[in-house]
């Protein structure tokens, strides 16, 4: 993949958050390739997420569930992970809103 895979450095720290109370739904319905989507947590944090990769195929759920959960907890402040020829970013940033 074209990015480095790795934790971010500094910001907002609530990746567990985010991925507790949206990962599963964002891995649940991922088309062909790649999707993003932000969602909003009731603290105010949004999270982005999002999955890049072949564009002839779906990423497995398990794979996409494993990726974020991984993020969130060795990643307070998110990053990107690759797994089958996919990365994943969990992204957790201050301000209300997407």
């Amino acid at each position: 993949m074209a990015n480095a895979e790795g934790c971010y450095n500094g910001g907002n720290t609530n990746a567990s958050p985010c991925d507790n109370t949206f990962g599963e739904d964002f891995c649940s319905d991922v088309p062909y390739g790649t999707r993003s989507e932000c969602h909003v947590l009731d603290s105010g944090t949004h999270c982005d997420f999002a999955v890049t990769g072949p564009a002839n195929r779906n990423p497995a759920y398990s794979d996409c569930v494993y990726a974020m959960s991984q993020l969130a907890y060795f990643c307070d402040t998110g990053g990107l992970k690759t797994v089958n020829g996919y990365q994943y970013k969990l992204d957790p940033n201050d301000g209300g809103s997407c």
